[in-house]
């Protein structure tokens, strides 16, 4: 939600409050990719990416991904000087 209010014809306080969310990816979620890489001694080293929930993952820690909720708040303030010089500050 934005809105402001005009303190005078040339100064204005912006402002907006907001809310987000993001729920993990059905990749975040499963998706499994395991590889083969070269180290630098010339061995192969099988290398994986598991997701959060998987039993390997999880011996190092890892627990399951949620859901992600955001608040936010910003402010500013513009005024207009001159038809040449305009300032805001957010």
């Amino acid at each position: 939600m934005a809105s402001g209010v005009s303190l005078s014809e040339s100064t204005n306080v912006p402002g907006s409050l907001g809310t987000g969310f993001r729920a993990p990816t059905a990749g975040q979620h499963s998706a499994i990719n395991v590889s083969t890489r070269i180290s630098a001694e010339g061995l192969p080293i099988a290398v994986g990416l598991f997701p959060a929930s998987h039993p390997g993952s999880q011996l190092f820690g890892s627990v399951p991904l949620d859901a992600e909720y955001s608040s936010n708040v910003t402010h500013g303030l513009t005024s207009q000087f001159t038809d040449s010089l305009e300032i805001a500050v957010d």
